[in-house]
């Protein structure tokens, strides 16, 4: 098991998502506690499918539905990755189909991984990802996206201005991949931070804030 993720929703209830190892089929499962954590049910399967499911991120809106992301690889463990949503409206019983979100990838990117997840109200949804030009390289920029709707629909996807550049190296940091970068405020603010990378050069870490643009 790895790359765990925890949301609560205003009963105390406690969900907690994680994936599961190299194997080639690996889907993301949930856990879910209603006495603060004390005790918690069997584990379920999101859903399943031929692929490999990595670095699930849960978040529960106000009305009590939960959102998930994840990136999987239909290739298996060292293929190329996308970013998936989900959602659940019955306590994590059963959740839709997931819905591809990071299609098409900006530029020349090939991959996506490790997605962060925010929300601001009940129907704003804001996802943020890593962006990688080698599926077998570093990441290097971040992919955006977000839903106005509660997850019916998501904005065509785009790359954060300013989180590729090439003086700075690559991102994500050594060990920050699985660690949350994005926040939204009741405003409708947007935050994301970065970490970047050039061996033999510096760290730097990068703060990004903006708005959402309009359709």
């Amino acid at each position: 098991a790895r790359g765990p993720s925890l949301a609560v929703d205003s009963d105390n209830t406690v969900y907690l998502a994680w994936a599961v190892g190299e194997n080639r089929a690996a889907d993301i499962h949930i856990a879910k506690s209603g006495d603060s954590g004390r005790s918690f049910e069997v584990p379920r399967v999101v859903y399943r499918s031929a692929g490999h499911a990595d670095a699930p991120k849960l978040i529960v809106d106000k009305m009590g539905t939960v959102h998930l992301v994840y990136a999987e690889s239909p290739a298996g463990p060292f293929g190329q990755y996308h970013i998936r949503y989900t959602r659940s409206t019955d306590g994590a019983r059963t959740f839709e189909t997931p819905m591809e979100i990071s299609k098409p990838l900006p530029g020349e990117f090939e991959s996506a991984h490790f997605p962060s997840l925010s929300f601001n109200g009940v129907a704003n949804l804001y996802v943020l990802w890593e962006l990688y030009p080698d599926h077998q390289g570093r990441p290097l920029g971040l992919g955006f996206t977000s839903s106005q709707d509660g997850g019916r629909t998501f904005s065509s996807p785009s790359l954060v201005s300013g989180s590729m550049d090439l003086a700075f190296g690559d991102n994500g940091g050594r060990q920050g991949l699985l660690m949350r970068k994005l926040a939204v405020n009741g405003e409708g603010v947007v935050a994301v931070v970065n970490s970047t990378f050039k061996k033999g050069a510096k760290s730097r870490i990068l703060l990004f804030r903006g708005r959402r643009a309009s359709r």
